[in-house]
């Protein structure tokens, strides 16, 4: 997606915080960010920060996590609780919104993570970001490796007109072309045709 830089942006969660938060004990790396490293490959580390009272996140419209992928495959998703705007659901007004990776990634190195990759207005939610009550982040790499954590910051950007995505990101990195069904498509992009 093509976006026209951060117009506002603030801290949600220090590393210290994002530690105190996991599911379990975590290290921080000499950086001092959090450090996760799975123990088994099935292992899903959740950060869960719960406000002290409905926090009101606009107009902010990503959350925005920043990380130093070393493995092989990992993803992650972020749920967020909210009391604005929730569907009915057998628990009462109270609804999660889940924002997941598209499958599991490969992009290595350090890099900052923005989920949900549009605003809640796309995912019929247009009031989601008012009463805020639970941010959730779990992240898994099933085949190993180490996932570092830094700041996790509200971002407000400005959008750009236009495509919001060229076709070499979306066939290069947006699209998993490993997806069954996909067969064709990853052949057309390896053969040069998109």
């Amino acid at each position: 997606m093509k976006l026209d830089g951060i117009i506002q942006e603030c801290v949600l969660l220090t590393p210290p915080e994002l530690a105190g938060a996991a599911s379990r004990p975590v290290p921080l790396d000499a950086d001092g960010w959090v450090i996760f490293e799975p123990r088994e490959p099935d292992e899903v580390l959740s950060f869960v920060w719960k406000s002290p009272a409905p926090s009101d996140f606009s107009p902010f419209d990503m959350i925005s996590i920043s990380m130093d992928v070393r493995a092989p495959k990992w993803g992650l998703t972020t749920w967020i609780r909210t009391d604005a705007g929730a569907r009915r659901t057998a628990l009462g007004e109270a609804a999660y919104y889940r924002c997941p990776t598209p499958g599991l990634r490969s992009v290595q190195g350090r890099f900052r993570w923005d989920q949900p990759s549009e605003n809640f207005g796309v995912s019929g939610a247009p009031g989601a970001w008012k009463d805020i009550r639970e941010v959730q982040i779990d992240t898994a790499a099933p085949e190993g490796g180490r996932i570092s954590f830094g700041p996790v910051c509200l971002v407000r950007r400005r959008r750009v007109a236009g495509p919001r995505i060229a076709d070499e990101e979306f066939l290069g990195g947006e699209l998993d072309l490993e997806r069954p069904g996909l067969e064709r498509v990853r052949s057309a992009v390896e053969a040069g045709a998109s």
